[in-house]
């Protein structure tokens, strides 16, 4: 951990909250305060000091900074706006600060795995301002050289500190992130409701950052991607049957899962490797399905789980092609089967398999063979997110 205070981030919180209609920092959401929320982020994300600049209502923010080990700095400015707050901030910083984030905080959902990747392209040389992005847009905390702390308490404040920002365009560089909440702004209620929902599924990435992760931060080749794709639609597909016949599947699970599986693929024991990665990215969940993907353990008599949907679809896939779970395990025994092990390995993993198709087929009624060869019918590259979304809402949420 950095000495106290290299690692600085400023929070303004002083602000009126006049779209809201109440003090956003003291707000429960997802059952904390949201400044708690806020701060422990932060904390989580390896900073050093907290300064929460507090205006209105300052009097309420101290106590609660304190609790959580952040430090109260007074604007008596802070009705000019929230540059006030900022310049409030940056002029508490330390003398041994060597990089601040400006975090508002009413940007509440941020990953701490975001403030841990922000910093390491600091460390790494990245450049003297930071932009996190997601998809393409930035969002919320920059990241700023200690260095330049003069000329933001210099600045006029003029459109703010977007336009400070947009001043050093010279000096920044986009660092991208699998985080669409570096966008989420808390100014309204409907905001607030829209948070609230997000925070009850915050431990399972989206659709949509999955995809930055393996497109953005992880550059994932097209054959792993269009691969990832195909099992993630048939995986949800056979979701949506098995919760119509009482199964109690998570399909926000089952997408991340089965966009995320391979992750590692390239890696020694790739599904090990891939449920770390994503145990650190704070998706563990997603991880113990991406684990079992390869190989897996069912209890006869348990609930049908996650991990045997995408399991089960992994298998009628070579790449993006579809293929029959016959050829699929005649394909691996003419590559590995010279290897006793590996053979037998091989037939315990095709039995496995077979075993979780029957199963599903007892809770259906039904055979799977027309919902599988369904797959081979999909437009491979042709609006992927639409069909992704399309076969999330079949799932009955």
């Amino acid at each position: 951990m950095p000495p106290r205070g290299e690692i600085t981030v400023v929070v303004p919180a002083a602000g009126l909250s006049t779209r809201m209609g109440e003090f956003k920092p003291l707000m429960h959401l997802g059952g904390r305060p949201v400044l708690e929320r806020v701060v422990e982020t932060l904390r989580l994300g390896g900073v050093g000091e907290v300064l929460v600049v507090g205006g209105h209502r300052a009097e309420e923010l101290g106590p609660l900074a304190a609790r959580h080990g952040a430090r109260l700095v007074l604007n008596p400015d802070y009705r000019q706006g929230m540059f006030s707050s900022v310049r409030a901030g940056v002029e508490a910083l330390s003398p041994q600060c060597r990089v601040f984030l400006v975090h508002p905080v009413d940007i509440p959902l941020v990953r701490p795995t975001t403030i841990r990747t922000l910093l390491a392209a600091y460390d790494h040389g990245a450049g003297q301002v930071l932009h996190p992005t997601f998809r393409g847009q930035r969002g919320h905390p920059p990241v700023l050289a200690a260095e330049l702390a003069p000329r933001v308490l210099a600045w006029s404040g003029r459109h703010g500190l977007a336009g400070l920002l947009a001043d050093w365009e010279d000096r920044a560089v986009e660092v991208p992130v699998a985080d669409e909440y570096i966008l989420a702004d808390l100014d309204t209620p409907e905001h607030f409701q829209r948070l609230t929902q997000a925070c009850r599924r915050y431990a399972i990435p989206t659709i949509d950052e999955c995809l930055a992760l393996l497109e953005d931060v992880m550059h994932a080749g097209p054959e792993l991607l269009a691969h990832s794709r195909a099992v993630t639609r048939l995986a949800l597909r056979l979701t949506g049957r098995l919760n119509r016949a009482g199964c109690d599947l998570d399909p926000d699970l089952v997408a991340a899962a089965g966009l995320l599986h391979d992750l590692a693929k390239g890696q020694p024991d790739h599904a090990t490797a891939a449920a770390r990665l994503l145990g650190g990215l704070g998706w563990s969940a997603v991880g113990a399905v991406a684990a079992e993907h390869m190989d897996l353990a069912m209890a006869p008599q348990a609930p049908l789980r996650e991990a045997e949907v995408v399991h089960l679809a992994d298998k009628y896939f070579q790449g993006d092609r579809p293929t029959t779970m016959d050829q699929r395990f005649a394909a691996k025994l003419a590559k590995y089967g010279s290897d006793p092990a590996a053979a037998r390995d091989i037939q315990r993993r095709r039995e496995t398999a077979q075993a979780i198709k029957e199963r599903m087929e007892r809770r259906l009624g039904r055979s799977l063979d027309p919902l599988i060869n369904r797959a081979a019918e999909d437009p491979a590259e042709e609006a992927e997110h639409d069909l992704l979304a399309a076969a999330w809402a079949d799932t009955d949420r």
